[in-house]
């Protein structure tokens, strides 16, 4: 099927003219531009960044996109009475839409007229008219009084002798002024009447409130879904449209990429398919709610009646998931596009039915959690291979805990051979594997395979192999839930652990940053910054104020741009560009030291015979720095033009820390690593993104004067190694990076008998 044709790129920039009525309306206190003001999403002229739209713009950008008249309307994802709204919606005056926005911005939809100061009788008058407002009296209690200030809720209180009013919280008046309306054996007596307990706090209340304004639920619901197929969430909100205004004003301060928007009307083929994918959605937010309440249970039962909740609640999904391969077993997307499989709500089962296995293994019962671990394990479909690792650890436990042993060695061996593990759980596998081969009861077969215990045991010693610098500090300050400072060895001023290491390594020869992640997050978004912003791939931008593609933290970022990502690498691991060292080979004639800055390189003066494909365009438009070496890494090339074509307006990509480093820090660091160092890093972060963006060592300090690089761990007293910092550590010390451990110990410690690696 050729699917070319239900792509379109989004026509975001034209400004939609006000009607003839439309009147000059004074900014509210939300700071709502004006009628005559809003903007149109265009083009900044000189500065190329993408201006923010107004409210009453973005809600029409988004309803515009279901209307009947837009040839790539997702009119279809809507029924009769919801395509009736947006038409009426759309068919109103400016400032009758402009009060609309602002009402379906406030966190509730049930309103005072006397405190929206931004109303007028003309604009409700229209809307009550469309049936988009209803000008009705509020019959629940609790609505009533959550409307109320806390002076009113305090006269309310004193009426009905509230003990204690004056010390409680909106919400403690709130509810003991609920239990009086519940308890109707009290009298008062007013004016000469006897009357219940309910008739005269409703009486008062009504009478405090006067006139409310209620936007029906149907009308929230559908304006709620049109903005969740939109911005394509994979994520159920309350307020999504907040979220989404917040998102877009932001652009007036910061810079975004350029790209196209493409958006495809065939993420949700049919009405039923985005219903159910909300479903999922919503579903998973209860389940997990369900199970963070958990964690503040102390009874047993408390907890044992959560899970049963949960179990419940999930089960059916299997059903959902059982479909789902039925419909689509390879690619998972009726378009034939992987990535669009991300909304169905098979693919969105598949973490509810992890939590639902968790719940089994809490209620005890191992069998049924290994069996759907297994079952989720033994299909190898796209959406299904992000976060194996965990669920492969977890397998391999609960056959353990059933005693089957050998089997659980079998599937051990299973996982090691699973394409899809990531190389952080790679570990753990391994480590289950040797305790299962040194049991009493391991068979002679599983003693044979010393394959995992040999790849453990290199890991080990490559941990081992890290030199532990220990320094003797003084603790000053120490309180649980807070970071503990340490007297400085140089100028006696308190200072955090990892300053305490910092001024250890500038004491020799070393410059040094606190950066945790982001050295290795900044290094990887602009040596792949091409391939984020690659708006060829469908589907990926949804808007254009995002900085990443959406499927970056999926397989399927690496899977839609397998031949170039790999090109990259290939590059990257083979790193000089030089005549000398390549046959045939590439050569980049640099400017010298001091010259022209971004001078650019042109065509001529490169040889391409080496690189294929798009490849060759992203090299070819590579800008030279101040690099003074005669052979010139290309990831320190590819580093220097995006740098400088994208600092001095610090273009917003996800990982990319323009603050935390200056143009000459992050040259001389990236000198400091080699081209397979570099490719290594970023393969981890290919294979997964969100998986791999902990752990990373504390510290980033080098030398540049001898290209020296170490990325420093650092401990306090006490602390130990998390799995992921172990992770990180084996990978770095494999590719030949020397990562440090940075010890603090006190003095009364000193004498003590302490293991310390080599």
């Amino acid at each position: 099927m050729d699917i070319r044709s239900f792509f379109a790129p989004v026509q975001s920039k034209a400004k939609r003219e006000p009607p003839a009525d439309a009147v000059k309306t004074e900014a509210g206190p939300l700071g709502t531009p004006t009628a005559e003001s809003e903007e149109p999403d265009e083009l900044n002229g000189d500065s190329d960044q993408v201006k923010g739209l107004s409210y009453v713009e973005q809600w029409d950008t988004v309803v515009e996109s279901f209307a009947e008249a837009n040839a790539d309307s997702e009119r279809h994802l809507l029924d009769g009475d919801e395509r009736a709204i947006v038409d009426t919606f759309t068919s109103l005056s400016t400032n009758a839409r402009l009060m609309f926005v602002r009402i379906m911005m406030r966190k509730h939809k049930v309103e005072r007229v006397s405190k929206l100061v931004f109303a007028d009788e003309t604009s409700m008058n229209e809307l009550a008219d469309a049936g988009l407002v209803r000008m009705d009296p509020v019959e629940s209690l609790s609505a009533m009084l959550y409307l109320l200030s806390r002076d009113e809720l305090m006269v309310l209180a004193k009426l009905f002798r509230v003990p204690r009013a004056s010390s409680l919280s909106v919400a403690q008046l709130n509810a003991a002024l609920e239990d009086a309306h519940a308890t109707s054996s009290r009298s008062f007596s007013f004016d000469n009447f006897s009357e219940s307990t309910n008739s005269i706090l409703l009486d008062k209340v009504k009478a405090i409130l006067r006139r409310t304004l209620i936007v029906p639920g149907v009308v929230v619901d559908l304006f709620r879904t049109l903005f969740f197929v939109y911005n394509r969430e994979k994520h159920w909100t309350d307020n999504p449209f907040l979220v989404h205004v917040r998102a877009n004003l932001r652009v007036r301060r910061l810079n975004y990429e350029q790209f196209t928007v493409r958006k495809c009307t065939l993420t949700w083929p049919t009405r039923d398919d985005l219903v159910e994918f909300i479903r999922m959605c919503k579903l998973q937010i209860e389940i997990e709610s369900l199970i963070q309440s958990v964690t503040g249970m102390k009874s047993e039962p408390d907890r044992q009646l959560v899970w049963q909740k949960v179990v419940a609640l999930a089960e059916p999904c299997m059903q959902v998931f059982t479909q789902w391969q039925y419909d689509f077993p390879e690619d998972g997307h009726v378009s034939g596009i992987p990535w669009l499989a991300s909304f169905t709500g098979g693919m969105k089962s598949t973490s509810i039915l992890k939590h639902l296995a968790s719940a089994y293994k809490h209620l005890n019962l191992l069998k049924q959690a290994s069996d759907l671990y297994a079952t989720l394990l033994s299909h190898k479909i796209t959406g299904l291979k992000r976060g194996r690792g965990k669920m492969w650890e977890e397998y391999l436990l609960l056959l353990t805990k059933q005693g089957r042993v050998e089997e659980a060695h079998a599937k051990g061996l299973d996982a090691l051979a699973d394409n899809a593990l990531e190389f952080g759980a790679r570990r753990s596998v391994e480590a289950r594997l040797r305790r299962l081969s040194n049991q009493k009861s391991a068979t002679k077969e599983m003693a044979r395979h010393k394959v995992a215990a040999l790849d453990l045991n290199l890991s080990t010693k490559r941990l081992e192999s890290c030199f532990t610098r220990i320094v003797v500090a003084k603790k000053t300050f120490s309180s649980t839930g807070r970071k503990a400072l340490y007297s400085c060895i140089n100028s006696g001023e308190d200072c955090h652990v990892e300053q305490l290491a910092l001024n250890e390594y500038e004491r020799l020869g070393f410059k040094g940053l606190h950066s945790e992640n982001s050295v290795v997050t900044t290094l990887f978004g602009m040596l792949f910054w091409d391939m984020l912003f690659d708006d060829s791939v469908p589907g990926v931008f949804a808007s254009p104020f995002q900085d990443a593609p959406l499927d970056f933290n999926t397989e399927f970022f690496y899977a839609a741009r397998r031949s170039r990502i790999d090109a990259r690498l290939a590059n990257l691991d083979l790193g000089v560009f030089d005549e000398t060292d390549w046959e045939p080979g590439l050569k980049l004639d640099f400017s010298k030291p001091g010259e022209a800055e971004n001078a650019s390189i042109s065509s001529n003066d490169i040889k391409l015979d080496c690189i294929s494909g798009d490849e060759n365009s992203v090299l070819a438009s590579v800008h030279s720095s101040k690099l003074d070496s005669k052979h010139t890494p290309l990831h320190v090339a590819i580093i220097s033009h995006i740098d400088a074509t994208h600092r001095k307006k610090a273009t917003q990509c996800r990982g990319v820390h323009w603050n935390a480093f200056t143009r000459p820090e992050i040259l001389e660091i990236a000198r400091c690593f080699t081209g397979h160092q570099i490719s290594t890093i970023c393969r981890a972060f290919i294979e997964s993104y969100g998986g791999h963006s902990g752990g990373v060592p504390d510290l980033c300090v080098w030398n540049p004067e001898s290209n020296e690089v170490k990325l420093v761990e650092v401990k306090g007293e006490g602390d130990t190694l998390s799995a992921s910092q172990i992770m990180w550590i084996d990978l770095m010390v494999a590719c030949g990076i020397c990562v440090e451990l940075f010890h603090v110990q006190l003095p009364e410690s000193v004498g003590k008998k302490r293991k310390t690696c080599k």
